[in-house]
């Protein structure tokens, strides 16, 4: 049999059987919806019909305490009471359904018109409050019996209503399972089809597609299956070699400008030192300038070469025995005066917490997240930076600022190489690098680097670190040994 002919056959039988499910669950449905909002009526008419209950009982109440004290409080009060009646009232009429409940709405209806007229005629009378309130309980009374009437006669119709839809949903469900089984036994039909043809293509694109997400251009994977799916999966992979050699220029375009302007820089340092020796204090002082400003520019050249290197994975890593905490203190202090408008706040445990790590690396780690923080929070605020050695496994350290944010589908895209937050590339200055190194240098540091964000309330970025082993203060040998290890 051709696969077409198979297909017809296969699609006639499940239109058959679906088509009859539809019809007898759509039947039923119809049904149990008109039924629903029959009970939902009911039972808001019975919620508004208690709210009357309770707001006649309060009125009489707040009218026979004006009358015995004389407060405008309690004037105010009966006032707003008897506007909220009326229009609970009028609210109740839209949810009467059935000649006996709209003649028993008329009766409340009327009793409580009668109650607040009489409460209106013995407002200015002369008598006692004691008698007022007499006088008005007793059509009070009226009303509220005819008010419970109504609420009982709500009450019986949500019963049986209630126990109408559970009749007709478990005809549903007889009817659905009988349905479902013959669907089930054509469908397992398909299974194998489906699976080898359609699923395992599918899943293997669905992948390809997270593994560009995440920035990982090089993978390479064959389709199976009809020619659409090949193509398309070709098509991929052409895309992730195209860019990853376009990140590879990326890369090698920053490091080669890195280079070219260590030579200017130094020399400009060299003038600036020549300047400094032969000159007045006056020439001095501006040499100075120069001297520190080219050194500072010397530094972010340094970092940028880092920077490529670690995005190449070509970078060292020499890692010895050391306090973390000590490590994220100081990125701390470098930062805490960097700006007026935030204020840098720092929660340590009291006792050290050694790991094992690359000091410089992971300093360039924490740096760069304070300054993100700092950096995209442009109105000020507070940062807030924790070391958490809450688990016998791993120290956390997380950095959580109230800047601008980043929204939910940028979360992971924002440490892929040059991809920056949609939110902030515009107004905010940078090439995207800094996230993605840093989660490389954690990540080979055989931890974590994570975020969580939401626009307009800030970020909290989390680092992870693995306990190599743990010893005390008093236990530590000051020399330490050394590790190298490459990205």
């Amino acid at each position: 049999m051709r696969f077409r002919t198979a297909g017809l056959i296969v699609g006639l039988l499940l239109f058959i059987v679906f088509s009859m499910m539809i019809y007898f669950v759509s039947s039923i449905t119809e049904l149990v919806e008109s039924e629903s909002k029959d009970l939902l009526n009911s039972g808001e008419s019975v919620r508004i019909a208690q709210q009357i209950r309770w707001q006649l009982l309060a009125h009489n109440r707040n009218a026979f305490l004006f009358h015995l004290q004389k407060s405008p409080e309690y004037r105010e009060a009966k006032g707003n009471q008897q506007i909220a009646i009326r229009k609970l009232v009028e609210d109740i009429e839209d949810y009467v359904s059935g000649d006996e409940e709209k003649a028993l709405f008329e009766k409340v209806e009327s009793n409580v018109d009668a109650y607040i007229k009489k409460r209106n005629e013995i407002e200015n009378q002369s008598i006692s409050p004691t008698e007022k309130y007499l006088l008005a309980s007793q059509f009070l009374d009226d009303a509220m019996v005819k008010v419970d009437q109504l609420i009982s006669i709500n009450k019986k119709q949500m019963r049986e209503l209630a126990k109408e839809i559970d009749q007709q949903n478990r005809r549903v469900r007889n009817l659905v399972s009988v349905l479902s089984a013959i669907g089930l036994i054509v469908g397992l039909g398909l299974f194998y089809f489906l699976s080898r043809y359609l699923l395992g293509p599918v899943s293997k694109l669905s992948r390809m597609v997270q593994s560009y997400r995440k920035g990982e251009f090089l993978e390479h994977v064959d389709i199976n299956g009809f020619s659409e799916f090949k193509n398309l999966g070709n098509a991929f992979n052409s895309m992730a070699l195209e860019l990853e050699a376009r990140r590879k220029d990326q890369l090698g375009f920053i490091s080669s400008v890195a280079h070219d302007l260590r030579n200017p820089l130094n020399s400009i340092s060299m003038a600036a030192d020549v300047i400094a020796d032969d000159s007045d204090e006056g020439e001095k002082g501006l040499a100075e300038i120069i001297s520190r400003q080219t050194r500072r520019l010397d530094g972010l050249v340094g970092d940028l070469l880092d920077t490529t290197r670690i995005e190449a994975g070509r970078m060292v890593l020499k890692k010895r025995r050391s306090n973390i905490v000590e490590c994220v203190a100081d990125s701390v202090e470098l930062y805490r005066s960097a700006s007026s408008k935030h204020q840098i706040h720092f929660a340590k445990p009291d006792e050290p917490v050694y790991c094992e790590f690359d000091e410089s690396r992971l300093s360039q780690v924490f740096n760069n997240l304070i300054s993100n923080a700092i950096k995209y929070s442009p109105d000020g605020g507070n940062i807030e930076i924790r070391v958490l050695n809450e688990s016998h496994d791993f120290v956390k350290i997380t950095f959580a600022d109230n800047g601008i944010g980043i929204g939910a589908a940028e979360l992971e895209s924002v440490f892929r190489p040059f991809n920056r937050s949609k939110n902030s590339k515009d107004a905010i200055p940078g090439i995207g690098l800094g996230l993605s190194s840093s989660r490389k240098l954690v990540e080979a540091h055989r931890g974590t680097l994570t975020v969580n964000s939401q626009i307009g309330k800030g970020s909290v970025f989390e680092v992870t670190l693995p306990f190599s082993y743990r010893i005390e203060l008093n236990q530590f040998e000051a020399k330490g040994s050394s590790q190298s290890s490459f990205l």
